[in-house]
């Protein structure tokens, strides 16, 4: 098995690349899983590190990242609004 520590730099997949930029993370470890018979750390730290390498993607992937910090936000109080009321009712 070959690892990716230290320095050593793989380029990846077009169709792995093409994953990422359709918002599909997982798909892009699988395949550089594959193309390079690796384990699941080693092809997600050099997903990682061209996502890093990539300001498009940099970015991209940190407005997703936001996004779904903020949609998480809201189902969290809503969940936690609508328990509140559910112990309310239930008390009343």
């Amino acid at each position: 098995m070959t690892t990716t520590t230290g320095t050593i730099w793989r380029t990846i997949p077009a169709g792995a690349i093409d994953a990422l930029l359709r918002g599909r993370i997982e798909v892009a470890i699988r395949l550089v899983r594959e193309a390079e018979q690796i384990g699941f750390r080693d092809a997600k730290r050099i997903v990682e590190r061209y996502i890093c390498s990539d300001p498009t993607l940099l970015e991209c992937w940190a407005a997703r990242r936001d996004r779904a910090r903020r949609v998480l936000g809201w189902w969290v109080r809503g969940l936690a609004v609508t328990m509140v009321s559910a112990c309310a009712f239930w008390l009343a």
